[in-house]
């Protein structure tokens, strides 16, 4: 009783003395402690502790001391309050100030996916809410639809996942923390169907989206119209990486290269029969697989060689694939409508040259909208300077424009050819001149009537685009198509019509706007309204960091803000410390990856979409020093953070002191994943399962001998290791013999697991609490047992006493009497007898009687 009375008064006391605060924090969070000293102390000495270790510390003239711990890089005081950025899971503990003694418990929680945040359809996934140190408290996870998920433990299990599980999932640790993580689900590879003329070669496509976390393991194509043609297999080996694994074969080409996204084949000297269905099937870790079917058509080679039989409907198809090309480099951002009146004037320019050219031949500069306008003059001087004195003026300026057109010559050498042919099946120059107008006219006409809205959204967003129907026109049909092809629509009576996109189920039309929600990279292309004729091309983004978001210190890292379907289009790249990146490009690469690189890079794409990817680097393995008795068994700890992306290829322990000693080898193998690969040693042992991230190996027996240093070296993908000691320290036995044998001063006769730390405190002072608490409780519900009965033994005398006795018949005599003379006697009573004829013995006599 009286240990239960101290605990609760202690408990008391540390909460009113406030030297109990818990602050949760998520990775990459700051974190602000105050000293609570008074305001008259404040030009004392402030000194900050981390696990009872001198961390940082100011002097009375401003100076600044510093500790020996990792937090000191990134540590500061500002008044008396200590100050942490960039917090790692690593900086979770007791941090206190010796002056006030406060002291502040510091929980850091990190949330991630695993394997990763971007997985295939069907895949398994863990979402994890890890609080450090505190494994074992409850969080609470909302859905992305905003459900709220049963299970309210740290880390979740998702089966088979699907579209409906995509999305922004919210993990609640407290009212102020409610940090998110979100998931992305494919579930097609990339391809389209094909066209070829019978004899030519055709490129089939497959790829897949460059985000995907998961390893691929393997790949296969597969025709079952053409049993007698062989393709390769796609193997993934650590020496070789991703490649195809086949020698040359007859009917299909492939490359011979290292792969990583793209898995497409060339089918050669193609034949009718050719045509069908070819499959492609990329397979993952996990036992999950994704297939994509791709058409191939064949037709006729259009008869006399390179001259066309149909010119004009030649015409029409270059039309098209110079729009194709023109239109989204034209029209540009929806937000910059400048560049596509520049454009317009410089293809007005183009038609006035055509008009007035006479020349007979047709090159690439003929086919570009139009030459760029005059360049400034300090470029000018630049160009100057390389050129010989000698030239004349027209001379520099060709060659000038044709350095500006140079980037622009390899994809408009195919509209070079085919206009080409034209001429050589006697098209003269006004039909080139009309291809210009006609292009002229589409995009004025685009420009005019707003068709060129480019919208710009990262995955997992929600876009709106409206039809721009008048009011009076609400009541009509809707269609929505995309890439021409219906979407959605709805009719007067309000019924919908869906196609069969897969963007349906995710779509929905609001009065005549469209709704997609949910957005992946393969929801970008042209959505139009049929009804007004207004269009958007929307460009969905994807921002990510590959190989994975938890990257090991000296790593190489590529940071992605790909702009589907537009790879060159420039974006600004923005550092954690605000300072803006030199490259404009949508992939980044970082070479040997330190601290100053961790953080939220924010890529801005369009004034409005500046979306961010964080950054963690991995500085150090997890380990502490060790103490054993001689002759007792001491673990050596090693261990990782659990969401590193990098994949462990292998470890080893090593102990320069000790030659003679050997330890396993950590391997990872497609069968048995990470294990140690060594049998059983006589002075080491170690787990023989499936490992994760915990790479301990046990000492047994320790002799004096073996106290020094020993070294855990982990290895990851990319040739890049972490490196940690850990210092083992060999005690005498105390005195006693068998008695007094004691390891790390716990007794022998004691079970070890009565010693193992458990957020912090030993085990055995936690059983101690738990069973003064038992106790407390029992004598607190025997208190409040003997309290009401002694309560109702009160009331229930009360109670008696408050009752009256009940009055019963005495009988003192009986009468034989019958029952008639009973009645007899009670219907005539004898009158009294006189009081001198009562009996005298009845009568009191008085003082003078005389018998």
């Amino acid at each position: 009783m009286a240990i239960s009375k101290i605990l609760f008064f202690l408990l008391a006391l540390c909460i009113w003395r406030g030297k109990c605060d818990v602050l949760y924090k998520r990775v990459g969070d700051e974190v602000s402690m105050k000293c609570g000293l008074d305001s008259s102390k404040q030009s004392t000495l402030v000194d900050w502790t981390f696990e009872d270790k001198f961390l940082l510390g100011t002097g009375k003239g401003g100076t600044v001391r510093k500790g020996n711990s990792h937090i000191v890089a990134k540590a500061s005081i500002d008044g008396n309050a200590l100050k942490v950025s960039k917090l790692e899971t690593r900086d979770t503990g007791v941090y206190s100030c010796r002056q006030s003694g406060k002291r502040y418990t510091l929980r850091v929680v990190s949330v991630f996916v695993h394997p990763g945040p971007v997985l295939v359809q069907s895949s398994n996934a863990e979402l994890h809410c890890d609080v450090t140190q505190e494994p074992n408290t409850a969080v609470r996870w909302q859905r992305p639809n905003g459900e709220e998920y049963s299970e309210k433990t740290q880390v979740i299990h998702l089966k088979s996942v699907t579209l409906r599980d995509a999305g922004q999932w919210t993990c609640e640790v407290t009212e102020e923390l409610k940090p998110r993580v979100t998931l992305t689900v494919v579930v097609d590879l990339y391809t389209t169907a094909v066209n070829v003329s019978e004899g030519d070669d055709i490129k089939l496509p497959c790829s897949l989206p460059p985000s995907v976390s998961q390893r691929v393991v393997g790949a296969k194509w597969k025709a079952d119209h053409l049993p007698t043609v062989s393709f390769p297999t796609l193997k993934n080996t650590g020496d070789k990486g991703l490649h195809w694994n086949s020698e040359d074969l007859s009917k299909v080409n492939f490359t011979t290269g290292k792969l990583s996204t793209n898995f497409d084949v060339t089918l050669k000297n193609v034949e009718r029969r050719d045509a069908g269905v070819f499959v492609c099937r990329v397979e993952f870790e996990g036992e999950v697989s994704l297939s994509v079917e791709t058409t191939l058509t064949v037709i006729d080679k259009p008869s006399g060689g390179d001259s066309i039989s149909n010119p004009q409907s030649e015409i029409t198809k270059i039309i098209g694939k110079i729009l194709e090309m023109a239109v989204p480099s034209i029209c540009g951002p929806a937000d910059s409508p400048d560049r596509a009146l520049l454009k317009l004037k410089k293809l007005k320019r183009c038609v006035d040259d055509a008009e007035a050219s006479l020349s007979s031949t047709v090159s690439s500069q003929d086919i570009f909208p139009c030459p760029p306008d005059k360049l400034s003059h300090s470029q000018d001087t630049e160009f100057a300077h390389s050129i010989a004195p000698e030239n004349n003026i027209e001379s520099l300026e060709r060659k000038k424009l044709n350095l500006q057109i140079k980037l622009l010559e390899i994809q408009n050498e195919l509209y070079a050819l085919q206009l080409k042919a034209l001429k050589n099946s006697q098209f003269r120059k006004k039909n080139r001149m009309a291809i210009c107008k006609i292009l002229l006219f589409l995009l004025a006409l685009c420009i005019w009537r707003g068709k060129c809205d480019v919208l710009y959204k990262r995955v997992g967003d929600e876009v709106s685009m409206k039809c721009g129907l008048d009011s009076s026109k609400q009541s009509t049909l809707v269609d929505w198509t995309f890439e021409d092809k219906l979407l959605l629509g709805t009719n007067k009576g309000g019924t919908v019509r869906k196609g069969n996109s897969h963007i349906v189920a995710k779509a929905s039309i609001d009065g005549n706007a469209l709704k997609v929600s949910k957005l992946e990279t393969r929801d970008t292309g042209v959505y139009s309204c049929r009804q007004s004729g207004k269009r958007y091309t929307l460009r969905v983004v994807s921002v990510f960091v590959h190989p994975g978001p938890v990257l090991v210190q000296s790593s190489n890292a590529e940071l992605h803000c790909d702009v589907t379907q537009e790879p060159n289009t420039a974006v600004r790249w923005q550092r954690p410390n605000g300072e803006e990146y030199s490259e404009k490009t949508q992939v980044i690469h970082l070479k040997s990856v330190t601290l100053r690189d961790a953080g939220q890079w924010t890529c801005k794409v369009t004034e409005e979409l500046k979306p961010r990817v964080t950054l963690t680097v991995v500085v150090d393995l997890y380990t502490t020093a060790v103490n054993v008795s001689e002759g007792d068994d001491i673990k050596l700890p090693c261990s990782l953070p659990p969401s590193v992306s990098q994949r462990v290829v292998g470890a080893k322990w090593k102990a320069d002191h000790l030659p003679t000693v050997s330890f396993p080898t950590l391997k990872n193998t497609g069968d048995k994943g990470l294990h140690w690969n060594s049998e059983d040693l006589s002075k080491v042992n170690f787990t023989t399962g499936k490992l994760s991230t915990n790479f301990d190996v046990t000492l047994k027996n320790v002799e004096r001998r073996d106290a020094g240093v020993f070294v855990c070296r982990v290895e990851f993908e990319g040739e890049v290791s972490l490196s940690v000691e850990t210092t083992l320290t060999v005690i005498d036995k105390p005195s006693g013999g068998k008695g007094s044998n004691k390891r790390n001063g716990k007794r022998s006769g004691v079970p070890d697991v009565l010693f193992k730390d458990v957020y912090g405190v030993q085990l055995w002072i936690w059983i101690a609490v738990g069973v003064s608490c038992v106790v407390l409780i029992g004598l607190f519900v025997v208190a409040v047992l003997l309290h009401k009965r002694n309560k109702r033994e009160k009331q229930r005398v009360r109670k008696l006493r408050s009752m009256r006795q009940p009055l019963t018949d005495k009988d003192y005599c009986q009468c034989n009497r019958i029952v008639k003379e009973v009645e007899l006697e009670e219907q005539a009573r004898p009158f009294p007898v006189p009081r001198q004829h009562r009996n005298p013995r009845t009568r009191t006599a008085g003082p003078n009687h005389v018998n």
